[in-house]
């Protein structure tokens, strides 16, 4: 994510913790579609169509990081239905930034480990790995 990205999306996480703290959000009522959504009348501003399609991806990315969890109680839309999970109601600016840097963590680090171990069982064992 750009520094822009990551700043409208713990804009966005702030705004689900402080408009919808005890009741679910749908990703549509938040963001609006060819109209202003919840989000954008607590910005006091007109939200771009670019902004607006970052804001429908960093959604899906909150779900991703499990910082929103869907309720799963609506029939038609379950997954568009959110709630902020508890790491969602405590993380802060900074933690929050560092989670979707466009930069390798070390958690990437170890991902490559893994594959390397992997690839290295997969070539001992006789299996071709491509």
């Amino acid at each position: 994510m750009t520094a822009d990205e990551i700043k409208l999306g713990f804009l966005l996480l702030q705004h689900l913790r402080v408009a919808t703290p005890n009741r679910p959000a749908h990703k549509f009522n938040v963001i609006g579609r060819s109209t202003s959504g919840e989000f954008e009348g607590s910005l006091g501003r007109d939200i771009s169509s670019t902004e607006k399609q970052w804001l429908i991806w960093i959604w899906d990315e909150l779900k991703r990081a499990r910082l929103i969890t869907p309720t799963g109680t609506d029939l038609v839309n379950p997954d568009e239905w959110v709630l902020a999970t508890p790491k969602g109601l405590t993380i802060s600016e900074s933690p929050f930034a560092a989670m979707f840097r466009d930069q390798p963590s070390d958690a990437g680090k170890s991902e490559r480990l893994v594959d390397l171990k992997i690839s290295a069982r997969m070539q001992y064992s006789g299996v071709q790995y491509v």
